[in-house]
């Protein structure tokens, strides 16, 4: 059993996993797309340059991982979570570092706060995002947890369903049908 066994209450991790992939592929493209405009632009100090740079490079590698952990949940492939797990650690760490640096060059500003406030809620989403993927590697390792499995279990419970509901209405039906002979016989006697 992984850390996890569900994914925000409600899906399982397998499908978590899909949703943390699909939402740092997205958070990282938008990230990159933003800190190249504001080099770009030139809104930047000389330590934010270093900064936004930075972010750059982590959040272009983040893409790739997350395209990585795409296929390998999709088909299933193991090793192919490594490189996203490893990378998530590092994006949170170096993002830590990052807004360490942006508040002491730039002191408290609202941007600064504002750009603090985000990156403690993204980084948040990003630690049980982590906590997400390494409950789909165990599953994954452990034989569980892929495609196929997760449809076994559905088609398993649908059959249990529809079994235990066969064995009411059948009992239901035994049950009535034993209650009109026995009224009968007594009637006779």
């Amino acid at each position: 059993m992984g850390l996890l066994s569900t994914c925000c209450c409600c899906c399982n991790v397998r499908t978590g996993s899909l949703v943390i992939a699909v939402y740092t592929l997205i958070l990282s493209c938008l990230e990159v797309t933003l800190n190249l405009l504001l080099v770009v632009f030139g809104f930047y100090t000389p330590v934010g340059f270093i900064c936004l740079v930075t972010c750059v490079v982590i959040f272009g590698i983040l893409v790739i991982t997350s395209v990585l952990l795409l296929i390998g949940i999709v088909k299933d492939i193991v090793v192919l979570l490594l490189p996203w797990m490893f990378c998530i650690v590092l994006t949170v760490v170096s993002i830590l570092v990052v807004v360490i640096a942006l508040l002491a060059s730039m002191g408290f500003s609202i941007f600064t706060l504002v750009y603090l406030g985000v990156w403690i809620v993204t980084g948040c989403f990003n630690i049980y995002g982590l906590l997400i993927v390494i409950s789909q590697y165990q599953e994954l390792k452990a034989g569980r947890g892929t495609a196929l499995y997760y449809k076994r279990a559905t088609n398993d419970s649908t059959n249990a369903q529809s079994k235990q509901r066969g064995l009411t209405e059948q009992a239901e039906g035994s049950q009535v049908y034993q209650e009109k002979p026995s009224s009968t016989t007594n009637t006779q006697v």
